[in-house]
């Protein structure tokens, strides 16, 4: 269990673009993993403390490795760039003023003069357009960056270059939004089904996005693993039909492609779908910890670039303490206890506040969304006479959100502290108590052995012989009397019991 808490700390520091993943400290950590293959490997233990070193190692490896393709770094002091040039890694996001947040590969730099220089690592900027870019765009920014921030203002915006991929999901995010255009006419139906579908929102989708995040459950409105299992789900109940349970796994995992190629590159998205893939791969008895590594190791080895934002913190986080669920002790509501628990300090350096309420509202308002993606997707089918199920679904997730909204129970870095030292003594109560338990249920089941004083008088002159009690911790049954129950001892003449020479054994029943 140590390495996907392991997992968390590694996430949270490599979204702050922590100096712990410096050189100096990989260093250090070689060194230990080196000391560790110097161990003996004549015991399981000591190879088992060489692999999970290894494990170790290799994640340090990839999450400094993707700190500093991360890290914004220029030939220029920050104050005196003007210009940005580099490639789009996500789409971009519709801010509350209008805006577009865009996440930049940066190449190139520029400051007010026209002297450029190289550049590497990601940077933020703000743009004032109203049409939607496509990653992997080739793009050119004017502006400055802010005094308080390293968020880039930008007050221009280019379009240097427009990739065939990048064509061609334009091309399918403007069929789907004509279509719903044409068979959803209520507008926030209409925008929650574009949000579900592409992850993308127009104004109209606001109100809702602020009710889900002040009521705790805006990571349930975010394209995430809950999105794509409801893709691998319907593809794979279809493909049984005609393949079987068997290839149907592996053959049901086109839809989802397909869906993430389209809806974009996001974090969460990526995780999701490299965890269902690797979960195809027969590990063996530790296939749930072994796909879960593989796919995070994918990740940062392919995406590393992702680390520095929000949903691959909030994603990993979150799908973190799902995976871990299972291993510790039950109460109501544990997973979803568990994933806010782990995600609410990155509310809190956020926001200030975080909303306990996510932790009861989460099962429904995840049923919710569920019915509204498959109700989406059955409007781009059917058409308009399925419009009425999603309306329906956007309703009761629209009054459901403003319930719990209205609710009390935002609290502060203090509610939090106080949460979390509830949930570790509940878990530390609940171990101890079946500790316990499984330690009477054990005694009780025990047999006991007594062995009385011996008697040393030899076997013909008619002795008590060897005696030697023997009973069971079991209570007594109905037809049984109370009192001991002893065997007829062999005195002298007596008739022998067993073919030994002279072992006598006394059976009782505790009173």
């Amino acid at each position: 269990m140590g390495l996907p808490f392991l997992c968390i700390l590694f996430c949270y520091l490599a979204y702050s673009l922590s100096p712990l993943f410096e050189y100096q400290y990989l260093a250090g950590c070689l060194l230990l993993s080196s000391l560790c293959l110097l161990l003996k490997w004549g015991s399981y233990k000591r190879y088992a403390l060489c692999s999970c070193s290894l494990i170790i190692f290799l994640l340090y490896l990839l999450f400094s490795r993707a700190v500093h393709h991360t890290r914004f770094v220029c030939g220029f002091e920050t104050k005196r760039i003007a210009c940005l040039e580099g490639i789009l890694l996500e789409d971009s996001l519709l801010t509350r003023s209008e805006n577009r947040l865009l996440r930049i590969k940066v190449a190139w730099c520029e400051d007010g003069e026209g002297s450029g220089a190289s550049a590497s690592g990601v940077c933020s900027a703000l743009v004032p357009s109203d049409d939607m870019l496509f990653a992997s765009s080739n793009i050119e920014v004017v502006g400055s960056f802010h005094e308080e921030s390293s968020l880039f203002i930008a007050k221009d915006l280019q379009v240097l270059d427009l990739p065939l991929f990048a064509r061609w999901r334009r091309s399918c995010m403007e069929w789907v939004e004509r279509r719903l255009e044409s068979s959803v006419v209520d507008e926030k139906a209409r925008s929650l089904a574009f949000m579900l579908l592409l992850g993308q929102s127009d104004s109209s989708a606001f109100p809702l996005k602020e009710l889900a995040e002040r009521s705790g459950l805006s990571h349930l409105l975010a394209l995430s693993g809950m999105h794509l299992s409801v893709f691998l789900g319907l593809s794979t109940a279809f493909c049984s039909f005609f393949l079987g349970p068997c290839r149907a796994k592996r053959a049901g995992m086109v839809l989802p492609f397909l869906f993430v190629l389209i809806a974009g590159p996001k974090p969460s998205l990526i995780r999701a779908l490299s965890l269902a893939f690797c979960s195809l791969i027969p590990f063996g008895s530790h296939g749930r910890l072994h796909s879960y590594l593989l796919a995070l190791f994918l990740q940062l080895l392919c995406f590393p670039y992702s680390v520095g934002s929000l949903a691959f913190l909030l994603s990993w986080v979150a799908y973190t303490m799902i995976f871990i669920a299972p291993m510790l002790p039950s109460f109501p509501w544990k997973t979803g206890t568990l994933a806010v628990l782990a995600i609410a300090p990155a509310m809190l350096l956020l926001d200030g506040s975080w909303n306990a309420g996510g932790i009861f509202m989460t099962p429904i308002a995840g049923l919710l969304i569920n019915l509204s993606m498959i109700c989406s997707l059955l409007v781009l089918i059917a058409g308009s006479p399925m419009a009425w199920t999603l309306l329906w679904c956007e309703k009761l997730l629209h009054d459901l959100l403003r319930r719990s909204a209205s609710s009390n129970l935002v609290f502060g870095w203090t509610g939090y502290l106080i949460a979390l030292g509830f949930v570790l003594t509940l878990f530390f109560a609940l171990i101890y108590a079946k500790r316990n338990l499984m330690k009477q249920e054990t005694y009780e089941l025990e047999l006991s052995l007594r062995f009385t004083q011996r008697d040393y008088n030899p076997l013909g002159e008619g002795g008590a012989g060897d005696e030697q009690e023997v009973w069971t911790k079991l209570s007594h049954l109905e037809f049984e009397p109370d009192e001991d129950r002893r065997s007829a001892r062999c005195a002298g003449g007596g008739e022998r019991m067993g073919s030994g020479a002279g072992d006598w054994s006394d059976y009782r029943h505790p009173s």
